[in-house]
């Protein structure tokens, strides 16, 4: 069996010290072949999820975990729901310098160092 997803979607964030809480709403084309030609074909796949990052430092995060929850939709045999739960970890190959919300706000593009958080 083989399964494939093309997604989009939002995903809100919460920050509290170095964990980041997220929810994600994701939608788009899902397709899978099984053996012996039971089911196949492309359908409209609704996955909504949630996980928790932490920032270690500068440059590593680690996803403590991941989870999504999928339904595709018009499945040959009714809605298919398939789960999935995943860990990770990224690294970053420069420190990432981050503007506050105020420097973002300003429309002449230029930011002062005081306008900057070292993440």
């Amino acid at each position: 069996m083989t399964e494939q997803n093309y997604l989009l979607g939002m995903r809100t964030l919460v920050t509290s010290g170095r964990e980041r809480v997220y929810v994600k709403f994701l939608t788009g084309d899902g397709r899978v072949d099984m053996p012996f030609q039971y089911g196949r074909g492309n359908f409209l796949s609704l996955v909504p999820g949630a996980g928790v990052n932490m920032d270690l430092n500068d440059v590593t995060t680690v996803r403590i975990v991941d989870f999504e929850y999928q339904m595709w939709r018009n499945f040959q045999f009714g809605t298919m729901r398939p789960y999935g739960i995943g860990t990770g970890s990224s690294f970053r190959l420069t420190p990432l310098v981050r503007l506050t919300k105020k420097a973002w706000l300003r429309r002449d593009g230029r930011h002062s160092k005081s306008e900057q958080d070292d993440y």
